[in-house]
């Protein structure tokens, strides 16, 4: 099960990264060998990985729900975070204003 709550974190990164984040960086940031290997060669390798190697038939019908909680429970948190020290509603992200 441990593998497979890494497998849904690290696709969450390469999702996130490559469609939310790349977009609004410069581009020359996103050509960086340590943006290239931790955002894109790094997830699909595990992805990879776990196509091939992982025993399917250990995976539980509830295991996917039970590795998104703490996904949830932390961007709830963020928000719950932003909503009491201030909220931009036009920044790209769900942070708070920095002061």
């Amino acid at each position: 099960m441990l593998k497979f709550i890494g497998l849904l974190m690290i696709t969450f990164t390469f999702l996130v990264f490559n469609i939310m984040l790349a977009p609004t960086r410069d581009s020359a940031m996103n050509w960086r060998i340590n943006s290239i290997s931790f955002h894109i060669i790094i997830p699909l390798m595990y992805i990879v990985d776990w196509i091939l190697f992982y025993e399917r038939k250990t995976v539980k019908w509830y295991t996917p729900f039970v590795t998104v909680t703490a996904p949830l429970v932390y961007v709830i948190f963020i928000f719950i975070r932003a909503w009491s020290l201030g909220f931009n509603p036009d920044a790209p992200y769900i942070y708070p204003i920095s002061s």
